[in-house]
């Protein structure tokens, strides 16, 4: 019987069929050998972990965006915990740079997250403990060892000394930036399990990254002058994930690394939010 071998992002296995890694993962009757290649764990990790959040929400297709305008409601970034799971710390920016690539190479975010002692490498993020622990339990199972890094993201308000108008504009703000996390997670998920194609994906971060835009040239127009370090602060994170955003809806991106790309967005509007 021929032996089960890996290539690109298939499993070739003894009855002569081919599965993807995410249908693997979804399904227990599918064996493969197990590998010693990390790239390969990571591959099937980063692509299966987190099937268990349910997809039905991507209808969302934030509509909610169209009743923003003009409300003053929100004035606060919210409080939130994210966990992440990382496999490797460095002193060196350099050492933390060339393990990033191999893992942007093989699907993962490959971000670097500097926890102000040691640069962290984080393979995604999840919103979920239990998601996170799953990964960590299907990484010690190979031989690798993961942790998980807990994101506490604190409550922070915005607008005490604002007029109307500009309290408008930064709630507008504030309502995206809160809800980019889980759109960009949903989508990550539906291009990793072949839900979506990369054609699909982008047209819809495209929607999402228009929106943003609109509020974030607003915002720029409103508190380009404002020296209040909230502010500024604020405006250095939401500068951060527009680079993001503009990234990964270039037709350019290959569809190889389109999913590296979105999850390192989705680390990057995290740890924005949590530096802000």
């Amino acid at each position: 019987m021929q032996d089960d071998k890996w290539s690109g992002d298939q499993i070739f296995t003894g009855d002569g069929k081919r599965y993807g890694v995410a249908y693997i993962m979804t399904n227990s009757k599918v064996k493969y050998k197990r590998r010693h290649s990390i790239a390969f764990v990571f591959l099937i990790i980063l692509l299966g972990s987190c099937i268990v959040y349910g997809l039905g929400s991507l209808a969302y297709n934030f509509v909610v965006v169209a009743g923003l305008f003009g409300g003053t409601d929100n004035l606060t970034l919210k409080s939130a915990t994210y966990y992440a799971v990382s496999v490797g710390e460095f002193t060196s920016l350099d050492v933390a740079s060339n393990e990033a690539t191999q893992i942007k190479q093989q699907k993962g975010a490959g971000y670097i997250y500097n926890n102000g002692e040691v640069f962290v490498i984080l393979l995604q993020i999840y919103s979920s403990e239990a998601d996170a622990t799953s990964v960590i339990a299907k990484l010690a199972n190979t031989g690798v060892t993961g942790h998980i890094v807990p994101l506490q993201i604190n409550k922070k308000s915005y607008g005490s000394s604002l007029s109307e108008e500009d309290s408008e504009v930064i709630s507008n703000m504030l309502v995206i930036f809160d809800s980019l996390y889980e759109r960009l997670y949903e989508l990550s998920v539906a291009f990793d399990t072949q839900e979506k194609t990369q054609p699909a994906v982008q047209t819809e971060i495209i929607t999402i990254s228009e929106q943003f835009n609109i509020c974030y040239t607003r915002f720029l127009e409103t508190f380009s002058h404002n020296t209040e370090s909230d502010i500024m602060s604020l405006r250095l994170r939401l500068e951060t994930v527009r680079e993001e955003l503009t990234l990964i809806t270039d037709p350019l991106v290959m569809e190889e690394t389109f999913g590296s790309h979105i999850k390192h967005a989705i680390c990057s509007v995290v740890i924005s939010r949590k530096t802000c």
